[in-house]
């Protein structure tokens, strides 16, 4: 797929930088002895942000567990920490995954738009999952069936879902202006890292990563489908610009039974945004580099736009330079010195070394 970068104002999304994050991993494990979920989690690195819940009646003495860590660090790390808790690593599975792309405001005045950019996100997704688009409001959901009510009510911080709460795939769109902190309340943002998100959870059958040894590979870019956007063709009537403004979503499930029949499965005023998909694969392609340098928390980075080598200048990282290269070059971050050998064992592929997966 050919790079494309944005530029001028002509489309929707021109305007602003999309940057790709794992928000959530769900690994499943057995612990070598039953435990309970507090001391599982004080166990866990005080950085990490952890869920842990018993698979069985009793909580406070159970040995399968679900772990929900919350931007988790690179495979290899969760691989070495639960190593060091006496767990296989290459026992250790992945239930669900949510990933989510940012869209970071360029101007100003972009960022006053938050709100439009979120609602066409949603409306012009592509392959959408199954279920009528509903507003999240505290206490209960209501149908989207309006943009301009949905574009209120992402204004006012609510979000647009869509697929049933516990589907295999499910998507959900908002403005972020706040994240959970370490004791697990919301804080206010900085407003420079408000953005429109859209987040796409993946669990069971629809979730494609199942070991840590797939997640340390894994090409984020093949995830682009689940992302893409469809773009409307000039309307030819004025009656028909009138429908297009009260049509909530463009996109449409998968339907592997047209698909298999050569039907079409999109709407006919529709056709695929290339400039958008550009983009989006870039920044899942960007998430797939970020998450082989261990010298930088690859899948939690600050979510303010920056690129993963500046925010870990601006945190102190010690540069390291390439043997025989200028000293003027970009720095890259010193390998994790403590990488355990056993630990690493089940993340290798044949013919790489435990210095090239660190790396």
């Amino acid at each position: 797929m050919t790079s494309a970068q944005p530029h001028g104002e002509q489309h929707p999304l021109a305007a602003f930088k999309p940057r790709a994050v794992v928000d959530w991993v769900i690994l499943r494990f057995t612990t070598p002895r039953p435990t309970q979920p507090r001391h599982l989690r004080d166990r866990m690195p005080s950085e990490w942000r952890t869920f842990a819940k018993a698979i069985g009646d009793d909580e406070n003495s159970c040995r399968d567990w679900l772990l929900t860590i919350q931007d988790p660090p690179a495979a290899h790390a969760i691989a070495r920490v639960l190593g060091a808790q006496g767990i296989d690593p290459s026992n250790a599975k992945i239930e669900a995954i949510e990933v989510a792309i940012d869209w970071y405001p360029r101007t100003p005045e972009a960022r006053t738009k938050l709100a439009d950019t979120a609602l066409h996100l949603a409306r012009h997704l592509a392959r959408p999952p199954s279920g009528t688009p509903r507003i999240t409001e505290p206490g209960r959901y209501r149908a989207a069936a309006r943009p301009n009510d949905t574009l209120r009510a992402l204004s006012d911080g609510y979000t647009v879902n869509t697929g049933a709460k516990d589907a295999e795939h499910r998507a959900r769109h908002y403005v972020k202006r706040n994240d959970s902190g370490q004791a697990g309340a919301y804080e206010d943002l900085p407003e420079r890292e408000h953005r429109a998100r859209t987040e796409v959870t993946l669990s069971g059958n629809a979730c494609p990563i199942k070991t840590l040894d797939e997640l340390a590979s894994w090409k984020f870019e093949t995830l682009a489908k689940h992302f893409h956007q469809r773009k409307t063709t000039t309307p030819k009537t004025q009656l028909a610009a009138l429908l297009q403004g009260e049509v909530h979503q463009w996109g449409r499930p998968a339907d592997e039974k047209k698909r298999s029949d050569h039907r079409r499965q999109n709407h006919l005023a529709t056709r695929g945004d290339n400039t958008a998909n550009n983009w989006i694969y870039n920044a899942l392609r960007g998430l797939t580099r970020a998450s082989k340098n261990a010298g930088i928390p690859a899948f939690a980075a600050p979510h303010n736009g920056l690129s993963p080598q500046r925010n870990a200048r601006e945190a102190g990282a010690r540069p390291k330079y390439l043997k025989g290269k200028d000293k003027n070059q970009e720095p890259v971050n010193e390998k994790v010195s403590d990488t355990s050998q056993a630990h690493l064992a089940p993340l290798m592929k044949q013919g790489r070394s435990s210095e090239a997966l660190a790396e």
